[in-house]
């Protein structure tokens, strides 16, 4: 570190002058030094710390998944195989149609520029139809916009109302796009999703499991099918926003849709 002190100074012939000292204090610059070097490992510790506790908990909730089944001991498992895994099949030629009480239809969006708002839709349909190459595939799905819930009544209304799904005007959201494979059981959804009847292309990541019968009273075949993708609500026209005091707007633009499904094998081809 360095210091600086006033001293006075005389000459030959008596004048007085001032100037000033400087003294380096090497030490206090070691000590400084040292501490800086100690937030940075203490930091460095905790965002390791972090992460790994992050990848913990991650592992412990794939793992749930798997365990608990899709279908309850009735369906494929939650989550497929992986993509590199040998003896993964195709769906087999047919109509499958989404079992809604074993689906979800979700969506995840920032709240207040901090926090995440879930909401879900409990009424729903949809087939999904499948040729004889992996690129044969179609997908048509039906949301009823008023089965809108997040848990909150009042923002239910909100989003219900014209200010987002206006559900009263446009009851349905409609989903409906071609399959594209792109590696073992990993496909592209290239679909047109209307929501107040305006329509924009989304693609949708699709992580597929393999078909299997299954284990309860019933011998369909089923398959279990994860459909993620990002959309702008305001290319919907979903444009409500207002602005927060501390800066930010209550509602981020980007959405996060997460579709988990089903699907019962209902008429083989």
């Amino acid at each position: 570190m360095i210091s600086g002190t006033m001293v006075e100074t005389r000459d030959t012939i008596g004048s007085c002058a001032t100037s000033y000292r400087l003294t380096w204090h090497p030490a206090d610059d070691v000590a400084q030094h040292e501490s800086r070097q100690a937030d940075l490992s203490t930091h460095k510790l905790a965002r390791e710390a972090w992460q790994a506790g992050h990848d913990a908990l991650q592992a412990g909730h794939d793992a749930l998944q798997a365990a608990s089944g899709v279908l309850r001991g009735e369906a494929p498992e939650a989550q497929p195989r992986p993509a590199d895994s040998e003896g993964w099949e195709p769906p087999p030629p047919g109509r499958w149609e989404i079992v809604p009480e074993h689906s979800t239809v979700e969506f995840v969006a920032r709240h207040l520029m901090v926090s995440k708002v879930r909401g879900t839709f409990s009424r729903f349909t949809g087939v999904i139809d499948t040729g004889p190459g992996p690129d044969d595939a179609s997908v048509k799905a039906w949301v009823e916009a008023g089965s809108l819930q997040t848990g909150d009544p009042a923002r239910d209304e909100h989003l219900r109302s014209d200010a987002f799904f206006h559900a009263e005007r446009w009851p349905r959201l409609l989903l409906a796009g071609k399959v594209e494979q792109a590696n073992v059981n990993r496909y592209l959804l290239r679909a047109d999703l209307t929501i107040r009847g305006v329509t924009n292309a989304v693609d949708f990541d699709v992580l597929a499991s393999r078909p299997r019968h299954g284990t309860g009273s019933g011998a369909d075949e089923v398959l279990a099918l994860l459909a993620t993708a990002r959309v702008n609500r305001k290319d919907f026209g979903l444009k409500w926003n207002a602005v927060i005091e501390t800066g930010g707007v209550v509602v981020a633009d980007e959405v996060d849709l997460r579709l988990e499904v089903v699907a019962r094998l209902s008429t083989p081809r």
